[in-house]
């Protein structure tokens, strides 16, 4: 299939386009940055990096002591950060991941942006400032993921997903809170482009595959539940390399050096999770009946469990798949049409990929 080549008018009438959907998101975002309601998982952000800052090394470590009381670690952990609990900049910084179940990257930022002395309204436009950021350059990402050199024509599937993003009230929503969902968001969409990039252009040195071994590593800190997809990318790129006929066994060793980094990298954030955060932060969002909360013990063994495993995921996936794109009310009129067409468009999407 050729290469499709937009005359002048058209281009410029693309990037118009695309330039308009991003600033109509971009206002969105920002119209209500300081001024969207707010909820204990928003605003506690904030109060607990209020309360790290200016208390004493002393105060800190017994705060940090019963932060961790739940822990069998908690007395290792808190000799680990006798250096880091001296400064107020980390202890800021970390207390959020310490105390939340929110993953640690975005709140370096965000300990920059808040401090004890800013009024109600201004610690909540500058803690969900960093959010905001990563939402609209999400739009970026999108962009980048279409705009793949030497394909065919891609910018009506461009205008659709990012039309779907720009109005889609989930990530609204999350780029006016402090929690780091948006940033998921933006480091996936890395993921994405980095991946398709390294798989079209052979890009497989050993600094290629380091550096991206580091990259995988700052999404998992920047959004725990990416740490799920890591080894889905790693077993993609391998199989591409052994189905390449072009292929070279340096190519193979130095993806296995990357995801070898990457594992060591990642271990100590596993470790964390296992240890400090198992079940935490599972209560409202599980649902009213317990329906959205993954258990395959108890199904009457290995079958039992894949038969639930695929229950679960076919049942729930329709209802998560409506909420991530939503941006009318369920309860509104026509909104059963408009899933329907967004499914299509999501089965349509997946049979591309295995094209």
């Amino acid at each position: 299939m050729k290469t499709a080549i937009p005359n002048k008018f058209d281009a410029m009438a693309r990037v118009v386009l695309i330039a308009l959907l991003v600033l109509i998101g971009t206002a969105l975002r920002f119209s209500a940055l300081g001024t969207h309601f707010s909820q204990i998982d928003d605003h506690g952000v904030a109060k607990t990096i209020k309360d790290g800052s200016g208390c004493d090394v002393a105060h800190r470590k017994v705060v940090m002591a019963r932060i961790l009381a739940g822990s069998s670690q908690s007395d290792f952990l808190v000799r680990a950060m006798s250096i880091p609990l001296q400064s107020d900049y980390l202890v800021c910084a970390m207390s959020v991941p310490l105390l939340w179940t929110y993953a640690p990257l975005q709140y370096f930022i965000t300990a920059l942006l808040v401090h004890p002395t800013q009024d109600y309204r201004s610690m909540l436009f500058w803690g969900r400032f960093p959010s905001f950021l990563f939402s609209v350059l999400a739009f970026g990402g999108l962009i980048l993921f279409f705009a793949q050199p030497g394909q065919p024509d891609q910018f009506p599937k461009m205008l659709l997903g990012l039309g779907l993003m720009v109005f889609s009230w989930e990530s609204i929503i999350y780029a006016n809170q402090m929690s780091s969902f948006a940033i998921g968001v933006f480091f996936l969409l890395g993921m994405l482009v980095s991946f398709v990039r390294i798989i079209r252009y052979r890009y497989y040195s050993l600094f290629s595959m380091l550096s991206l071994g580091f990259f995988y590593f700052l999404c998992v800190i920047a959004q725990y539940q990416l740490i799920f997809l890591v080894p889905a990318f790693y077993l993609s790129m391998f199989f591409s390399v052994l189905c390449d006929g072009e292929g070279k066994p340096s190519h193979r060793r130095n993806i296995l050096l990357g995801g070898v980094l990457y594992g060591i990298l990642v271990l100590p954030v596993f470790v964390f999770l296992v240890k400090c955060r198992g079940g935490a932060g599972v209560h409202w969002n599980a649902g009213p009946e317990q329906q959205f909360l993954f258990n395959a013990s108890g199904h009457g063994g290995l079958t039992g469990s894949l038969f639930y495993a695929i229950s679960f995921f076919f049942s729930n996936g329709f209802t998560v798949f409506k909420s991530n794109l939503s941006f009318v009310s369920t309860a509104a009129s026509g909104a059963g049409i408009l899933y329907g067409f967004l499914g299509i468009l999501g089965i349509l999407g997946l049979l591309g990929l295995l094209r």
